[in-house]
């Protein structure tokens, strides 16, 4: 299964028989990812090597028209205790 998220939910999947490799997730950017993404939005990939040929990127861009990469995840951070009142 490959699928992206956004902050409202799911925004696209697909189910795959076997491993995902540029082949398939150029075919989930085509027929699924490309469809849905607007200006402006921020694609976030994991280290799979699928995720770092040029093609990604050239898939992606133009659905944007100007996005932002970032080719690792940022963990989710919890406020520290002296951020504000007890």
């Amino acid at each position: 299964m490959i699928g992206a998220l956004t902050v409202e939910g799911l925004l696209t999947m697909m189910t795959v028989d076997g491993a995902t490799d540029t082949d398939v997730f150029m075919a989930f950017l085509e027929h699924c990812l490309c469809l849905k993404l607007q200006h402006g939005d921020v694609v976030v990939m994991d280290n799979l090597a699928a995720h770092k040929t040029k093609c990604v990127r050239e898939a992606i861009e133009p659905a944007v028209q100007s996005s932002s990469f970032s080719r690792r995840t940022v963990p989710i951070s919890t406020p520290s205790r002296s951020a504000g009142p007890r």
